[in-house]
């Protein structure tokens, strides 16, 4: 290879090279997760039927594409008797499957959750019975299977309120700096 021929061959990939770097550091401040801060907030609220609030959302591409979310509570969740409240939440989600329509995240790291389990006796009466979901309403938002590689949960505190082993008392359970570690978790 001649002497000019190898310099225009480095000057290619060296302006290839820094193209992807900028390109790496300019998208995620151009595409701001918190422009769409509230309709995430309405998009939870209205899957969980409580009151969700979320701090600083930001992502970035350079290390591999990657979400965190600063300061999340959820509370009076209609779908679940939990109560919770997370310092951060930080994922390392794969884009080769993001482009087959699943969502795999490599890494989930929940920091200091804070939550607040009510365990309560239902009611005694029968149910009404519920309509297919099939043949009712289509659902607002998109469903891909999720799967977790990684489940990191630190700092934890868990508050357990029982109402079920000693009905009438009520007991109270306090657990503290609760650390859990899961490995290949496919929820739903």
């Amino acid at each position: 290879m001649k002497p000019a021929t190898r310099k225009k061959l480095a000057i290619a990939l060296g302006v290839l090279l820094l193209s992807a770097l900028l390109a790496g550091l300019l998208i995620p401040k151009l595409l701001d997760p918190d422009r769409y801060h509230n309709r995430i907030v309405e998009e939870i609220e209205k899957a969980l039927g409580g009151k969700v609030r979320i701090g600083d959302i930001s992502w970035g591409i350079l290390k591999g594409l990657w979400l965190e979310v600063d300061g999340v509570e959820i509370t009076g969740a209609s779908a679940f008797p939990l109560d919770f409240k997370l310092s951060r939440i930080y994922a390392d989600v794969s884009l080769a499957a993001l482009m087959k329509k699943k969502i795999v995240l490599n890494h989930l790291r929940l920091e200091s959750p804070d939550a607040q389990l009510r365990l309560q006796p239902g009611p005694q009466q029968p149910t009404p019975e519920t309509k297919d979901p099939a043949s009712g309403a289509k659902s607002g938002g998109i469903a891909l299977p999720i799967e977790i590689g990684d489940l990191l949960v630190t700092k934890g505190r868990v508050r357990i309120e029982d109402g079920l082993t000693l009905p009438g008392k009520p007991v109270a359970r306090d657990l503290g700096d609760v650390e859990i570690k899961a490995k290949n978790l496919a929820p739903g």
